[in-house]
């Protein structure tokens, strides 16, 4: 209901514009801010555009409604209809466990069990929903409940910048942050995925 009242309050305050036309880019939030500055410099037959934040579903139904000239999204999982979109891979990307550069051992992975300082995104986004599964597969559990729960990738980020734990996160967010440091073990307990430009078919 949230994601629904805030995509729907962003979808009315774009329908006024300094433009008379332009392209309407929507995106999520972590994607603005991590990887959009350096993919729309690359872009130089866009020109003017809207950049308009919103959830997963939310940037779908903008494209789907023509209210949305395109939409950059992560692609996790198997729950986007192919049939209904065109989508062009554009960068790939990877969850991967972040902590404290200060303190490396906030977590750690000892005989199938996942100890420390947690922070998880809430079960039902795309990103926990992600991790959720890497770690079924792995067959890695969590030893304690987590310390935080989040559905925002750069809450998460701030708090790991903080020193209160570990948590994953996509590599074009966390890269350029000189005090996070990428779990040891690495590549292991990665979500790799794909950044996708969908427009309708």
């Amino acid at each position: 209901l949230r994601d629904d009242i805030i995509d729907t309050r962003r979808a009315l305050q774009v329908m006024s514009s300094h433009y008379s036309a332009s392209t309407r880019i929507y995106t999520t939030n972590t994607l603005a801010i991590g990887f959009f500055p350096e993919w729309i410099k690359q872009q130089e037959k866009i020109g003017e555009y809207s950049l308009v934040v919103a959830s997963v579903r939310g940037c779908l139904e903008a494209v789907r409604s023509g209210r949305a000239s395109m939409a950059l999204l992560p692609i996790l999982g198997n729950d986007i209809d192919a049939n209904e979109w065109q989508i062009k891979t554009v960068a790939k990307d990877a969850l991967s466990l972040y902590v404290h550069k200060d303190i490396p051992n906030h977590v750690g992975v000892i005989k199938g069990k996942l100890y420390g300082s947690v922070l998880m995104y809430s079960p039902q986004t795309a990103y926990g929903s992600a991790v959720d599964r890497m770690l079924a597969d792995k067959a890695i559990e969590m030893a304690e409940k987590p310390l935080c729960e989040s559905a925002s990738a750069e809450a998460l980020a701030a708090q790991v910048a903080a020193g209160l734990g570990g948590a994953w996160l996509p590599q074009t967010l966390a890269e350029n942050n000189p005090n996070l440091l990428r779990f040891p073990k690495g590549p292991v307990l990665d979500v790799p995925f794909e950044i996708g430009l969908f427009t309708a078919v």
